[in-house]
């Protein structure tokens, strides 16, 4: 036997209720914020120091400086990168033809992961 909930959140209830109250707004930035902030240490942590000196999109402060947080709207913020190789970073790759690999490092789905309580 196992005990189970879920909560149901309407979107525009959220949305409504961040028009009328800054401090949720604030919330919601925080939120995302750290988001953000989890994913430039997981990345540092994870990163290779070999990796400082190559020309590589991905190579760190490029990547680490193209994280963002955007407010789309009150109540709806972005967290993300917008580094030319984010994808590479979060789900790695293989060239082929050789044997060097990409690493998926993950960082900004392990700051979901950590601020959501699911890591």
């Amino acid at each position: 036997m196992t005990a189970e909930s879920e909560i149901h959140l309407d979107p525009e209830a959220v949305r409504r209720l961040a028009d009328n109250s800054p401090k949720l707004d604030a919330m919601l930035r925080r939120v995302s914020q750290k988001i953000v902030d989890t994913a430039k240490a997981d990345f540092e942590r994870q990163n290779h120091g070999d990796n400082e000196l190559r020309t590589s999109e991905t190579t760190p402060p490029k990547y680490v400086g193209s994280f963002y947080v955007e407010k789309i709207q009150d109540g709806v913020y972005h967290a993300g990168n917008s580094d030319p190789a984010w994808n590479l970073v979060e789900y790695g790759a293989h060239p082929g033809g050789g044997a060097a690999a990409v690493l998926r490092y993950r960082p900004l789905g392990h700051g979901f992961d950590v601020v959501a309580g699911t890591s």
